[in-house]
């Protein structure tokens, strides 16, 4: 019995997915989808800030980011004084058709707001999930979706491809990657919200 017992332990741990192995699947899944795409990954920002159709620059932090639009890049977030923004976003977890989408919504209760330089505020909760911003904060709010403000401004629109990793709570907790297929940034300043499209 002892022996039956042991052995059933040794296998059930054999099963049981390690978080190494959580990063090679996210590893395989991210390179399977490169590949069905085209995307031709780029090791530096062009310096002439023009994307191909399939470039992506690979940022330090593991996030793809392919720049659509710059939007006006005379209306930036800055991170001193602290600027807030809102974002809408059209994601999908790698391998999933289902969109996690808050894009075309008009009404700006259901858009992410965020404090750009203020880091506490680039993750969602798990206590505010089930509506509206939280939900939409809990499932794609991250600092991967900050790191494209560097770069755009006001009405600026981005692709993104970002690891669990340094991704949103609801990717942290789901182990998964997140395919932005459109994220859409609004500054705000002097508390007038430019573009409201």
């Amino acid at each position: 019995m002892t022996i039956f017992s042991l052995t059933f332990v040794l296998f059930s741990c054999n099963d049981s997915e390690t978080y190494a192995d959580k990063l090679d699947k996210q590893k395989k899944d991210i390179k399977h989808f490169l590949n069905k795409n085209d995307i031709r990954v780029l090791h530096d920002f062009p310096s002439d800030s023009i994307f191909g159709p399939n470039d992506y620059y690979l940022h330090p932090s593991g996030t793809y980011i392919h720049v659509t639009s710059y939007g006006n890049k005379n209306k930036k977030a800055t991170q001193v004084p602290n600027t807030d923004v809102t974002l809408r976003a059209y994601a999908n977890y790698l391998g999933d058709t289902i969109p996690i989408t808050n894009m075309g919504q008009s009404n700006d209760q259901n858009w992410i707001e965020f404090k750009y330089g203020n880091s506490s505020t680039y993750q969602g909760s798990v206590n505010d999930a089930s509506y509206g911003r939280g939900r939409y904060k809990y499932e794609l709010m991250s600092t991967a979706c900050t790191l494209p403000l560097e770069y755009v401004g006001d009405q600026g629109e981005v692709s993104l491809i970002v690891p669990f990793e340094v991704g949103s709570k609801a990717q942290q907790t789901n182990y998964k990657p997140l395919y932005f297929k459109r994220l859409r940034y609004n500054i705000i300043k002097d508390d007038i919200l430019y573009g409201t499209n």
